[in-house]
């Protein structure tokens, strides 16, 4: 619903036919944004969400020409390294604005960097809040970015969890698995000490209880 046919046919790709579909589409992997980590406290080959003053920036010349921006904190500094960018997109980055910032840390000429991290610029006095659960990111398709994929399927989630979406919960009380609603808000919106080996790997009590969700209702609709 509110899709042309060209995205509903990457939606389809996906196996997303309807709403019921965005519910069933687990994530492929979880983003913990909950917390700001001390710029002396990243670690390489480990992502992290960070927040401080932009000290300086360069466009840097050599085999690929490169954007630097210093972050720093009251802990340490870190290199924001950007291949491709606009002009424009500098403006984000003037000296003195505050960003936070979530990518991967790597060790790079300059030390510890983030390449290509995302980036926002954090006005005073109007500090968005933290998250209190996980970020998803879920399997896509060419065409079909991140971005639209996660906020259809958390415009769902949301609908299903408030009552604005009727849930047709086949299974009444499955046997010491959750309710349809819990299974949900822990797959699609974990809290940070949720097991998320489990989760992966299909082990997790909410995992088990959509997958038979899932199978009885299609086999209610073989049934019919």
């Amino acid at each position: 619903e509110g899709v042309g046919p060209a995205v509903a046919a990457k939606f389809k790709a996906l196996g997303i036919a309807d709403e019921t579909g965005l519910l069933l589409h687990r994530p492929l992997r979880y983003e913990d944004r909950t917390r700001i980590t001390p710029i002396n406290r990243i670690r390489p080959s480990t992502t992290a969400l960070v927040q401080g003053i932009v000290a300086h920036q360069e466009v840097r010349q050599g085999r690929r020409r490169s954007l630097l921006v210093l972050l720093e904190d009251d802990h340490g500094q870190l290199v924001l390294r950007f291949f491709n960018f606009y002009p424009s997109q500098r403006r984000q980055f003037t000296v003195g604005n505050r960003l936070r910032c979530f990518g991967e840390v790597r060790f790079g000429p300059e030390g510890y960097e983030m390449a290509h991290p995302q980036c926002r610029v954090i006005r005073e006095g109007h500090e968005p809040p933290l998250p209190d659960h996980l970020t998803p990111v879920y399997p896509s398709t060419a065409g079909l970015g991140q971005a639209k994929l996660a906020e259809r399927i958390l415009d769902a989630v949301g609908r299903a969890l408030d009552g604005r979406m009727a849930l047709d919960d086949v299974l009444a009380s499955p046997v010491d698995l959750p309710d349809l609603k819990s299974a949900l808000r822990t797959i699609h919106q974990p809290r940070p000490d949720t097991d998320l080996d489990a989760l992966m790997e299909g082990d997790h009590p909410a995992v088990q209880r959509l997958a038979i969700e899932e199978l009885a209702a299609h086999h209610l609709a073989l049934a019919r």
